[in-house]
């Protein structure tokens, strides 16, 4: 079984608390958070990349990690179990092993109005 967070069959989380700050291991100040579907935290951060907590380590990433840039803006996971984040410079997938990235030009290419739904629901 996964190691979570917080007890999702409780409002209160489990165990002690604990503050993340600069002091033990949080590389800046946090600006977006998400928790993917093993429980494990992730955290955006202004000008330090992002972190994951998974309950016991912080793991960081940053452009020298593939990033695709240092201010992390959201992070969201698809049906697949890849991490997204929008970043700086553009659009990161973590695949579990690696970043790949997707820049403006790149997205606006892929993306079309018709790719997404009316306000309604599909017409057909």
């Amino acid at each position: 079984m996964n190691k979570t967070l917080c007890d999702q069959r409780r409002i209160r989380c489990r165990g002690t608390w604990r503050n993340l700050d600069g002091t033990n291991g949080l590389p800046g100040p946090v600006i977006s958070l998400f928790q993917d579907l093993r429980g494990f935290l992730c955290m955006g951060l202004w000008g330090c990349g992002a972190v994951r907590h998974d309950g016991d380590t912080l793991s960081s990433y940053g452009v020298a990690d593939g990033l695709s840039g240092d201010t992390v803006w959201g992070i969201t996971q698809d049906a697949d179990g890849h991490i997204w984040f929008a970043a700086t410079d553009g659009v990161s997938m973590w695949d579990g092993d690696r970043f790949h990235n997707y820049g403006v030009d790149e997205l606006a290419r892929c993306i079309s109005p018709t790719a997404m739904p009316p306000p309604k629901g599909v017409r057909c």
